[in-house]
């Protein structure tokens, strides 16, 4: 009986002393795809709208061995804001592994909008400002003056008006205030819906999906994130923040968009804490790479993000990074130069992490989606989109192992205390 004791210590102490030598088998390694597909709406003012979001589409499940999204594990998706072409990518996705999905206007179970794009109410609110504070944009041919007016002059009654409106006008920036206004208050609000155009796909589990804008009011571009704890991984936070409308050539203007963009991303990096987060998307940001000709953007915020111990992968690693991942020499990018938009290049696209709980692995982080896909007689070479993707691929790092030091006062603790049990057994025999 005694014996039997003795061994049943001694078989405890040995499984105490083994658990504290297993390792942890949830440190995989994890790819992360982020795009920026410019395919928000069907309209006149998406340039290739069709030709672009049909080979988009067969990306998705394309049989290539280089296809970005069969190396994916998790893939965040902006811009894509038609509820058929989310229904598509998710369908197409399931098909390379992708079981899980989440989006808002998807899986919240919205319906489509009823009624019209702009109400009476909007197209007054809008036409009367235009005439009242800029009477030259409101009878000028260009959208562009008109677009200027309602984010500087008229932002007051911008806020009064529905999102669906907002995103309509935006869709169709082309002909004449009047005539914009005109035709979104006869388009269904369907084919605009006001959600944020964030698409979220995972190959493992999610749960916990919440989403969030950044602000409650409607805006000319409304941003915000989309958030969900993905199994093996942790919390993932798929966004888009606001962009720099260089279009817009008023300092004010433009100095309004880069403050927003600040506090965008002071929201989402204190909503996900400073270390065990995966923030991925089109951040409107970066900073500027010499080396490579890339300019700075809204450099302030970037800054913010790295103050708060985030580093982007694509920026700072080794290989095939910090090339721009908006580019000059893209078709979509090239076009908007001719006409007088004053673009560089610039990146703007992350995964952002904290490398003291993230390890990277350089040889499978890039650039992906920046081949040419379309050549148009006498309108130049196109890619999929007007950013181009980033790749970055991690794992948790392993907790630190015990020194030796404290593992032999953890050993030699354990065995007095179990000794002690041991002889209080004994004695009781």
């Amino acid at each position: 009986m005694r014996l039997l004791v003795v061994l049943s210590v001694c078989s405890l102490a040995t499984v105490s002393l083994c658990r504290g030598q297993q390792g942890d088998g949830s440190s995989q390694w994890h790819n992360f795809l982020t795009f920026n597909t410019q395919i928000p709406f069907n309209t006149s003012g998406i340039s290739f709208y069709d030709q672009r979001r049909r080979e988009q589409m067969e990306a998705v499940n394309s049989t290539r061995a280089a296809n970005p999204w069969r190396n994916a594990d998790v893939v965040c998706l902006q811009e894509i804001g038609e509820l058929r072409d989310r229904a598509e990518v998710v369908s197409r996705a399931k098909q390379v592994g992708f079981q899980y999905a989440y989006g808002n206007g998807m899986l919240e179970g919205s319906s489509e909008l009823s009624g019209k794009a702009c109400l009476p109410a909007d197209v007054t609110a809008a036409s009367a400002c235009l005439g009242q504070k800029c009477p030259a944009a409101a009878a000028s041919t260009n959208p562009e003056d008109a677009l200027e007016c309602l984010l500087t002059l008229c932002s007051t009654a911008v806020e009064s008006v529905q999102q669906v409106c907002i995103n309509c006008m935006l869709g169709n920036l082309r002909g004449s205030p009047a005539a914009i206004l005109q035709k979104c208050g006869a388009i269904s609000a369907s084919e605009y819906p006001s959600n944020l155009q964030l698409l979220l796909l995972s190959k493992k589990p999610i749960s916990n999906p919440s989403i969030k804008s950044f602000t409650i009011k409607p805006r000319i571009v409304r941003r915000g994130y989309l958030k969900a704890d993905i199994q093996d991984i942790g919390a993932v936070y798929c966004t888009h923040l606001t962009p720099d409308l260089e279009r817009i050539n008023s300092s004010s203007a433009r100095t309004a968009q880069g403050e927003q963009n600040r506090q965008d991303m002071m929201m989402l990096v204190k909503e996900a804490g400073s270390s065990n987060a995966v923030l991925m998307g089109d951040f409107n940001t970066g900073p500027a790479v010499a080396a490579n000709s890339v300019a700075a953007l809204f450099p302030q915020s970037y800054d913010y993000a790295t103050s708060q111990g985030y580093s982007s992968p694509y920026v700072s690693g080794t290989g095939a990074v910090g090339r721009c991942t908006f580019s000059t020499s893209n078709g979509l990018v090239a076009e908007a130069i001719d006409i007088g938009t004053p673009y560089e290049n610039q990146i703007l696209d992350h995964v952002l992490v904290n490398p003291s709980r993230y390890e990277i692995n350089g040889s499978q982080t890039g650039r992906v989606f920046d081949e040419i896909v379309l050549v148009l007689d006498g309108n130049g070479n196109f890619s999929l989109s007007d950013h181009y993707g980033v790749t970055v691929t991690l794992r948790t790092r392993p907790a630190p192992s015990p020194s030796a030091s404290s593992r032999v006062i953890e050993v030699t603790s354990l065995l007095l205390s179990l000794s002690t049990a041991a002889s209080m057994l004994l004695c009781m025999m």
